[in-house]
């Protein structure tokens, strides 16, 4: 299923719909910027951090996570450059 709006389709939303919206995205593009930030910090368990290194699923699980994260931040900046 595809939920992409087409560009030629449009939906005419109130002012107060757009506004809470809009309001969303800005709190969903503030969510996966922290996400972000959070994700980059260095997590390392416990005192022996210098000889911890992470198994290969975990790089996987990490690289998949950055990637869908900066996706969605990607789609919520495009939505919120579209509404102006």
């Amino acid at each position: 299923m595809n939920n992409q709006v087409s560009a030629t389709e449009s939906a005419v939303l109130c002012p107060e719909h757009l506004a809470a919206s809009r309001e969303t995205l800005r709190e969903q593009r503030l969510f996966r910027q922290a996400q972000l930030r959070q994700i980059a910090a260095p997590s390392q368990p416990g005192a022996d951090h210098m000889r911890w290194q992470p198994a290969a699923s975990q790089i996987e699980v990490h690289v998949r996570l950055v990637a869908a994260a900066r996706m969605v931040l990607a789609h919520v900046e495009a939505a919120l450059d579209r509404m102006g």
